[in-house]
């Protein structure tokens, strides 16, 4: 039960996260530092570690697994869509069956991790 409102809270978290990053690129803000962004997906993250130690790294994992495809949501873009400006997007950009491949094993261990 508790793990599961873990999993709950970090995805609400995320895809709220994805809204307002859409919401300032819609608004012509171009997001030139990403540091306070970080900071506070970081000290979100963190918080679980209060409970769970485990829990930082699992709700790091569904972090990462649904923000990308939540911001294409938003920004109307096909679900697998990876940009040209960020590195991890363009690494990626070249191993799609890589990224999903990886997509896919951290929600499987994030879940897992939630649960122990």
């Amino acid at each position: 039960m508790i793990a599961s409102s873990g999993i709950i809270i970090t995805i609400a978290f995320t895809i709220v996260s994805a809204y307002i990053d859409d919401e300032h690129v819609e608004d012509g803000d171009y997001i030139e530092n990403h540091r306070s962004r970080w900071i506070l997906r970081f000290l979100f993250c963190l918080v679980f570690g209060f409970y769970n130690p485990i829990w930082i790294v699992a709700s790091g994992l569904l972090f990462w697994v649904f923000f990308d495809q939540m911001y294409n949501y938003f920004m109307e873009k096909p679900f697998w869509y990876l940009g040209t400006t960020a590195y991890l997007d363009r690494f990626f950009k070249k191993r799609m069956v890589l990224y999903i491949s990886l997509k896919l094993l951290s929600l499987i261990i994030g879940i897992i991790l939630f649960c122990i």
